[in-house]
């Protein structure tokens, strides 16, 4: 191809000499300086007078156009036309287009009154020209790093990708003959294609290229070839017909100077502003040959694919880009090859080579672009800093390096070795052969960063010669010099500096020739065979060695065989004790379950029928007597599986703040009516602060307590029994707490009292005539002291009374504010609350029904279901202010049950009801279960009046009735408050909606979206007539909708809504009473 070939990878970043070039054009250019680089954006029904109009469009086309949040513009263009603006002394506001071709036709039509960075492709439309150009349109050509141009003969079968609006279609499949051309939205789409691998070659402008690749693909893609620069470059493009704003747009362009150009240029770090076409340079069809010595990264160096890559790499594509000139580039294992290759005329330029007078006899340098001190490596377990003069030392050197002349003079006792490049130098010190070797800072940096050999080591700088970076060319091409060191005076000094921070660690060389470490490599070769001869004698002796530790082994084997066979053994009879104690453990859990299911359902039932029956009844007696035997029952069940739970090691505390003062109180109200029974005195005496949240499990204490009590209780003949709590604040977030139970009792002997904790140890006699207990109550006591960080003591004495301690220390959350409302154990089960509707749901029939006949008895009004299903679906068609739903169920149990409500509020927009979940299993798990899943709260089987009504006082005290599918109230209002013409006016309706829903069905099958609308409308006047706020937040979600796919959706819901209405109304018409 006739194209320049060049390696071109990222433009540089330039900071400071940036910071200085500003400050200099800011001089020249003060009014656009002073203000921010974006021109604003006018908005639809804005009018700035006078102003110009500049059409800008999407996507970004950077760096030429930027807009930054919708608000303004920004880039190359943005620059110029606030040039303009400042020339002509007229704002200039952008207008937004989807497109060029919008843009285009907007100017045509005089609704915009320029388009910026413009060329032929605009010019190409009719009424639109071209201003003066204010910017070279130089084309380039990009490909991926890692396809090879220079193999392509012709563009046949090559895939290239541009911009549609860059140049026309017909420009393009002329200059790429035979090339399948396609046409992206945008610059950043093609340069995506050309890195995802669905296009060869991207033609774009020269900035275009840069800008992309710089920021974002820098080791992606590259630039390799620009075409000569358009005569019609980057300008404003303007309707024909306003050539006065044509005119002086022209003049403003013209006054634009250099300074002003160069300060763009900086701004967005781009070649090629401000140039003209007659400032190329006439060599661009050259061709030069580059000698390259690939062991000195990061200048120079070789990547994996072979391609010339480095910081002399890209200073070479810099030039490429500036004078046209084409390079070709070969590789070499040394100075001595590299100076040789030029100096037989196979090659025309040499990198990274230090000027000295030896060579100047045969070539020229020119001036240098790299400058870096020479520095001394060795490694640090033999010599620890530079040598002497006057010291013996051995120093590795590639041939025909620039030093050897200068370390010869200074160090003569000092013994040179040649050697072949800067890799073979490092590893002879690395190997001992040389105890030193020199190389530039950046050179010394790379391979020592990247070698395994800790002991290497930069040991200082050579004290006068830097290490200058040079080109070398032939004596007889003087031309070539002056244009080369003309190129390298138009790059600022950052700019390198800027190449060489890049390369500092990006560098991935190629694997080393083995001519690189010719000498090492005999060497290893020697010392390998005299290796191999030591192995073969050595493993003679081995093998015999080897046969007489076999035998031994074997025996050795023989013994751990059967001591393994023995520990398998022993791990299979763990696994069955664990497999046993787990079935157990499930065994009883289930049991458990399946005991308090029923039982809950007895308990239940004698309690409401004791509470139905008056105090003086016959029945009274054995109803209480029937009672007191299934909570027995029950706690004996709870505790069975509490000794369990010890037993296995799974007993566990769940410290959360609690109110210890309430908790107390609650206590003593649960066992105050026993102890009037027997005409005992109960009370609760409290030392220290009242309102003290302590941060204990609260479960558990309440189980500590509640034994004690009621085993004083229970012993107890006359007298009285007292809970005392002792608080004693230790620290702000710390207290002690002492909880004492003290009875009148008997009294216990000590060699009973001894014994009381231990399992299924129990008093043998009791003065009180009471039953006795498991024995269990107090060593479950013990083990849930114990773990808490508690202590349980007991004193007692016959005849004396008992007096059982607990001590415990615990963080505190700080003061409990009072309570304004709750229900206490104390007060009456029929104390009024607001009536609710509830929903009961339990797949055991007769708990089912007893906790609907408990409800109905507090007062509320139940509907029952089976299973979460069943419940679910007449959720949907009631307003429920409460569900009260067992945890462990077939078909859909609570969990889902409440998941399933909680979803259906929350996309609906309700009210949330109340969630209690019932269960027979204990401990928190389950508890934690509950609340994770949308549940209010969750309550242990038995249910009994007392818990009920204080849990739903609790959650109800400042309680919101549910939204109801439809407001009866406003039928009976309407009808007059009379029973038939309310019926006969919700059947009207009922038949209306029910109509009104087989015509939206309809509608949705035919994306009818006219009638949709017109049918929801209809539907929402009789929502509102009869108070269907459910329904009507629907409605009103579809009217608010933006487009017809969410209003299609929307229908849907609206369709379901209106079903569950018209279910609702159809259950009212057959229970007009309801």
């Amino acid at each position: 191809m006739d194209l320049p070939n060049i390696l071109y990878s990222a433009w540089p970043r330039h900071l400071l000499s940036n910071c200085m070039i500003c400050l200099i054009c800011l001089m020249a250019w003060p009014n656009v300086a002073a203000e921010s680089y974006s021109i604003p954006i006018q908005s639809a029904g804005q009018n700035v007078t006078p102003h110009l109009r500049l059409g800008i469009t999407a996507p970004d086309y950077p760096p030429f156009d930027f807009v930054v949040q919708g608000k303004s513009y920004e880039g190359i263009g943005a620059d110029y036309a606030l040039l303009v603006q400042d020339k002509l002394g007229i704002p200039v506001f952008a207008v937004q287009f989807n497109n060029r071709d919008e843009a285009i036709r907007a100017l045509q039509t005089g609704s915009i009154d320029l388009l910026a960075n413009s060329n032929t492709f605009e010019a190409s439309h009719t009424g639109i020209v071209l201003s003066t150009p204010y910017l070279d349109d130089l084309p380039a050509i990009s490909t991926r790093i890692d396809f090879d141009w220079t193999q392509q003969k012709d563009y046949t079968d090559l895939t290239v990708v541009a911009a549609y609006d860059y140049l026309p279609l017909n420009v393009l499949q002329s200059r790429f003959p035979g090339a399948l051309i396609k046409q992206m939205d945008s610059p950043a789409k093609a340069m995506a294609a050309l890195i995802y691998g669905q296009a060869d070659l991207m033609f774009s402008e020269l900035q275009v290229a840069g800008y992309l690749i710089d920021h974002n693909y820098p080791n992606a893609a590259k630039i390799v070839a620009t075409d000569p620069a358009r005569e019609k470059g980057l300008g404003f493009a303007l309707n024909a017909d306003n050539t006065h704003l044509q005119t002086r747009i022209n003049k403003a362009i013209q006054q634009i100077a250099p300074a002003e150009h160069a300060l763009i240029a900086r701004r967005w770090s781009v070649a090629g502003l401000g140039a003209t076409s007659s400032a190329r340079t006439v060599t661009q069809n050259q061709t030069l040959r580059v000698v390259v010595d690939r062991s000195s990264p990061p200048l120079s160096y070789f990547d994996e694919q072979g391609t010339y890559r480095g910081i002399t790499a890209d200073l070479l594509a810099r030039i490429s880009l500036s004078t046209g000139l084409r390079f070709e580039f070969k590789p070499v294992n040394g100075l001595e090859d590299a100076l040789r290759t030029v100096r037989n005329g196979q090659a025309d330029i040499l990198v990274d080579f230090n000027p000295d007078n030896d060579r100047e006899q045969y070539l020229q340098f020119s001036r240098p672009y790299l400058s870096k001190p020479f520095v001394w490596i060795g490694t640090t377990s033999s010599i620890a800093a530079p040598p002497e003069p006057d010291q013996s030392v051995s120093i590795a050197l590639p041939r025909a390096h620039t030093l050897i002349a200068y370390l010869q003079g200074k160090y003569p006792k000092a013994q040179l070795i040649e050697t072949n490049n800067n890799a073979d130098s490092l590893e002879r010190v690395k190997q001992g052969q040389a105890q030193y070797t020199v190389m530039n800072l950046s050179t010394a940096s790379y391979y020592l960063s990247r070698s395994e050999d800790s002991r290497l080591k930069m040991l200082g700088e050579l004290d006068e010669p830097l290490a200058k970076a040079s080109f070398g060319v032939s004596r007889n091409n003087l031309e070539l010099l002056g244009l080369l060191d003309n190129a390298l005076r138009q790059i600022q000094p950052d700019e390198i500096n800027a190449l060489a921070n890049r390369w500092r660690n990006n560098a991935v060389v190629q694997l080393s020739d083995w001519r690189d470490y010719k000498s090492i490599l005999l060497q290893g070769a020697l010392l390998v065979i005299a290796a191999l001869v030591l192995f073969a004698a050595w493993n003679f002796v081995l093998r015999r060695q080897i046969r007489l530790r076999k035998m031994a082994e074997q025996e050795l084997t023989d013994q751990l065989n059967q001591r393994q066979q023995l520990l398998n053994e022993l791990a299979s009879a763990k696994k069955q004790a664990e497999k046993a104690n787990a079935a157990k453990s499930v065994f009883l859990a289930t049991i458990s379950h399946e005991i308090k299911t029923p039982l809950s359902a007895v308990m239940g039932t004698l309690e409401l029928e004791l509470e139905k029956t008056a105090e003086n009844s016959d029945r009274v007696e054995p109803l209480k007597t029937a009672l007191r035997s299934a909570s027995e029952l029950s706690r004996l069940i709870s505790d069975i599986l509490d000794t369990v739970q010890i037993e296995t090691g799974h007993l566990s505390v769940h410290p959360a703040p609690t109110n210890l003062k309430k908790l107390c109180e609650e206590l003593i109200q649960n066992f105050s009516a026993t102890a009037e029974q027997k005409n005992l005195a109960l009370q609760l005496q409290w030392t220290g602060p009242e309102h003290t949240e302590a941060i204990l499990d609260d479960l558990r204490l309440r189980q500590i307590l509640g034994n004690l009590i009621s085993n004083a209780v229970k012993y107890t003949l006359t007298g009285q029994i007292t809970l005392h709590v002792k608080v004693s604040q230790k620290a702000p977030d710390n207290a002690a707490f002492l909880f004492t139970v003290t009875d009148t009792g008997p009294g216990i002997s000590t060699e009973h009292l001894e014994n009381l904790f231990k399992p299924f140890e129990k008093i043998q006699s009791s003065p009180a005539g009471g039953t006795q207990g498991t024995g269990l109550g107090l060593y479950i006591c013990k083990e849930l002291a114990k773990l808490m960080g508690g202590e349980l003591s007991m004193q007692s004495q016959p005849g004396e009374g008992t007096r059982a301690s607990f001590k415990l220390t615990c963080p505190i959350a700080g003061s409990v504010r009072p309570e304004h409302a709750e229900f206490t154990a104390g007060e009456s089960v029929t104390k009024t609350i607001q009536p609710l509707r509830i929903l009961v749901v339990d797949d055991h029939a007769p708990n089912r029904i007893l906790l609907a006949q408990q409800l109905n008895y507090l007062g509320h009004q139940t509907l029952q279901a089976r299973n979460g299903a069943e419940a679910f679906d007449l959720w949907k068609t009631h307003a429920f202010d409460c569900v009260l739903t067992d945890c462990s169920m077939p078909v859909m149990d609570g969990f889902e049950l409440a998941e399933a409500i909680r979803r259906q509020e929350q996309s609906e927009g309700q009210t949330a009801c109340l969630i209690l979940g019932i269960t027979a299993h204990e401990g928190p798990d389950i508890r934690q279960q509950c609340m994770n899943c949308g549940m209010n709260d969750c309550l242990a089987k038995p249910l009994g009046l007392q818990t009920l009504k204080a849990k739903l006082f609790q959650y109800t005290v400042n309680h919101k009735p549910a939204d109801p599918l439809f407001k009866m109230s406003t039928l009976r209002t309407l009808s007059g408050d009379n029973t038939e013409n309310m019926q006969t006016l919700l059947q009207t309706l009922l038949d209306a909606n029910l109509e009104d829903l087989l015509k939206l069905k309809q509608s949705l099958m035919g994306n009818a979206h006219q009638e949709q609308a017109e049918i929801i409308h209809r539907i929402k006047g009789a929502a509102k007539m009869i108070g269907a706020y459910r329904l009507l937040r629907t409605i009103e979600t579809y009217e608010g909708a933006s487009n017809m796919e969410q209003r299609t959706a929307l229908a849907r819901e609206v369709s379901d809504a209106l079903e569950r209405l018209i279910e609702a109304m159809q259950q009212q018409t057959h229970n007009p009473q309801s």
